[in-house]
């Protein structure tokens, strides 16, 4: 609900049958300012006493353990392991409009669910220095009333105005999504994919004679760099979106975990926090990231003449 509620407020979700109002300290708010505990606190000074405040900030200073009880408390801040992600304000300045050029390469990604929920693919090309994305949504058809309550957001209206691709039945159609793989395969120069549930996609594609396919594992070490790439084209408005009202309520999603090493990659731990399309767009970044460190021979140490 305060999920939904943020997302209002910010106008990332229009809803106007739906009132919302959050007290709460900013990301940047010195919380032991007392500006911050009157923000966080409507009341506060009458029902929020400043001597209790006052006492209860400077056991949190004191005694960190404290801290984190302080934060929640005291001043509504959510704390977990994750961390945000992308700005939404950078995600948003990065929308345009695009043709994909037919005399130039695509990488298709894709992140294929369990049967019943959504799946992503996503087309990426590289002009100039520019990465222009389109993502397709699939979720089954006959789930789309109680994903949308669980959700709360107007897939129905979204499948109506084919920003989501409601396939037949219950469970997703892995055929459906297979052709639409089959449409771009003539400028595509390779497919990244996570492994899970894609046996099946990658065995048609091979049967009809695509081999070009890249096996992406989900772990720290191999998603930490792409990810960092994909923050930095958004960071640089090196990525074109068409406003992708799906795509905009998914980055509102996005977090990260870390490991021990400072490696990051995508947080999935909330099955109602879909960012599959995001998954699927940092697999097809992987290629053009790994290609971007690549080390030509000649202009590093330059020509050698016998």
């Amino acid at each position: 609900m305060y999920e939904y509620a943020k997302n209002i407020l910010e106008n990332k979700i229009q809803d106007d049958n739906f009132f919302a109002f959050i007290a709460e300290a900013s990301k940047d708010d010195d919380v032991f300012s007392e500006l911050t505990w009157a923000k966080a606190n409507p009341n506060y000074g009458i029902s929020i006493k400043k001597d209790y405040m006052k006492n209860t900030a400077l056991e949190a200073q004191n005694r960190p353990s404290l801290k984190n009880n302080f934060l929640v408390k005291n001043l509504n801040i959510w704390t977990n392991s994750s961390e945000e992600f992308i700005s939404y304000s950078d995600w948003l300045s990065c929308a345009g409009e695009f043709i994909f050029d037919d005399n130039l390469p695509c990488i298709l990604g894709f992140d294929l669910s369990i049967a019943d929920d959504f799946s992503a693919l996503v087309k990426v090309q590289k002009q100039k220095n520019k990465y222009l994305i389109k993502a397709f949504h699939y979720v089954p058809k006959a789930n789309i009333e109680k994903r949308e309550k669980t959700l709360r957001v107007p897939l129905f209206a979204w499948a109506r105005d084919k920003v989501i691709i409601a396939t037949n039945g219950r469970a997703i159609d892995y055929d459906f999504i297979y052709e639409d793989i089959k449409k771009s395969l003539n400028t595509c120069e390779a497919l990244v994919y996570d492994p899970y549930k894609a046996k099946y996609l990658i065995k048609k594609l091979e049967d009809e004679g695509f081999s070009d396919t890249i096996s992406l594992r989900q772990g720290f070490l191999s998603l930490s760099s792409p990810t960092k790439f994909l923050l930095d084209l958004v960071k640089d408005k090196k990525i074109i979106h068409q406003n992708d009202p799906v795509l905009n309520w998914q980055v509102s999603n996005l977090a990260i975990l870390k490991d021990a090493s400072g490696n990051i990659k995508l947080d999935k731990a909330n099955e109602n926090r879909k960012i599959d399309a995001f998954a699927a767009l940092i697999n097809a970044l992987s290629y053009f990231e790994a290609k971007s460190t690549e080390v030509d021979i000649y202009e590093e140490r330059g020509m050698r003449v016998l």
